[in-house]
């Protein structure tokens, strides 16, 4: 009895993080995508902020299976979608590989105006918070908890449907200047 018991206590220890990952980002990349894409209209400061073109900073670690697949996902979602253009600037995104790039250069370089962060490991969110901060950059994610963290704007999963969080302190100190409906419609963290 023992034997059996052992092996099934070991795979479900093998088998939980992965399980534990997967609850990270309760809203599907498919739905997260355009959902993001019509928050960022009701930022007062976007035509101020991306004068010809919006560039969306997704930031992720190649070396973290889950952060890989989740960026390669939105990839796709982007070259796919229908919406190529927002206000009648062009999408464009860049990819900030957090185990080869250094984050604060390649938002100079790129000039990046959003920044999508992936899940993470051992990476600090509150870092990544004080580039945007420094550089008016609008933070979004996928995972809830990167909200309370020190990012802008996140989604979650309320009563089976999506839920728009905004750390409205943190949107402020991006130079984010949200209008009042959306603020109304989303869970406002302060």
């Amino acid at each position: 009895m023992k034997l059996v018991i052992l092996p099934l206590y070991l795979l479900a220890l093998l088998l939980g993080p992965v399980a534990l990952w997967s609850q990270e980002m309760p809203v599907p990349i498919e739905v997260q995508y355009p959902l993001f894409l019509k928050i960022i209209t009701f930022d007062k400061n976007l035509s101020e902020r991306c004068k010809d073109e919006i560039i969306i900073g997704i930031v992720y670690q190649q070396n973290f299976k889950q952060s890989l697949d989740v960026m390669k996902e939105l990839v796709e979602v982007i070259e796919k979608g229908p919406v190529q253009k927002i206000m009648d600037k062009p999408i464009r995104y860049v990819l900030i590989n957090l185990d080869v790039h250094n984050l604060e250069k390649r938002v100079q370089e790129q000039d990046v105006h959003l920044l999508y962060i992936a899940p993470l490991r051992a990476e600090s969110i509150e870092k990544i918070s004080q580039i945007a901060d420094k550089y008016d950059i609008l933070t979004l994610s996928g995972v809830p908890e990167y909200i309370a963290k020190g990012l802008a704007v996140g989604l979650q999963i309320e009563g089976k449907k999506p839920k728009v969080l905004i750390n409205n302190k943190v949107a402020l100190q991006e130079n984010v200047v949200f209008n009042s409906q959306i603020l109304k419609l989303a869970k406002v963290i302060e």
